[in-house]
């Protein structure tokens, strides 16, 4: 059975991030972290990670979460891994629909990142997928397809790096890949299509929840 954890559009975060945590096998959903006002309150309505914390993540959805900065999940200055974790149907204001990470450290493995958006307030921000700013970022074996920003669904609305953040991306599926990320074995072949180049842990996007 599903285990919810719902922030039922009321609460600015489903979950925030502790020290050494592992968080596994839930589904996070309904947070809505769109606070008017600067600060903690307006990011990572899904999940929010700050203040150095390391964390691990296993085994879970995020799903159709409001944030003005990261939709699904929001880290700044922490580390973050991520695990076998599908990104669906999350939203941003401005940057970072399924997630937005600053100054920190994260690494996705065997994660898909489907139909999240940024700039839903049409002011020209980035990255529907994942935005990174001043981080250092690894995939692995990820997913990356029909999420889009101001400028459409090209790569940069499936990652956008800005002032200094650095990628590792190997082994992955990206829409409108162009080589730009570098990285070994990555393609952009639509991922409803087999490919013997994406391993089969992969969330299958007929298995995933229909956007609104």
């Amino acid at each position: 059975y599903e285990t919810i954890l719902s922030g039922e559009l009321i609460f600015y975060h489903v979950v925030k991030g502790a020290d050494n945590t592992v968080l596994d096998g839930f589904v996070i959903t309904n947070g809505y972290s769109t606070n008017a006002n600067p600060g903690l309150d307006s990011y990572g309505a899904g999940m929010l990670n700050h203040q150095g914390v390391n964390v691990t993540v296993v085994n879970c959805t995020f799903y159709n979460n409001w944030a003005r900065f990261g939709g699904g999940m929001y880290n700044y200055d922490s580390y973050v891994k991520l695990i076998n974790c599908l990104f669906n149907d999350n939203k941003a204001v401005y940057d970072g629909g399924g997630l937005c990470e600053v100054d920190g450290d994260s690494i996705l493995t065997n994660c898909t990142f489907y139909n999240n958006k940024a700039d839903t307030g049409g002011s020209g921000y980035t990255g529907g997928g994942m935005r990174i700013w001043d981080s250092d970022s690894t995939l692995i074996n990820c997913i990356f397809w029909a999420n889009s920003d101001i400028g459409g669904m090209d790569e940069s609305a499936q990652i956008k790096i800005e002032s200094g953040g650095t990628l590792v991306v190997n082994y992955s599926c990206i829409q409108g890949w162009t080589g730009t990320f570098g990285g070994i074995g990555n393609i952009g072949v639509n991922p409803d299509r087999k490919s013997t180049r994406l391993n089969s842990s992969h969330i299958p996007l007929s298995r995933m929840p229909s956007s609104a």
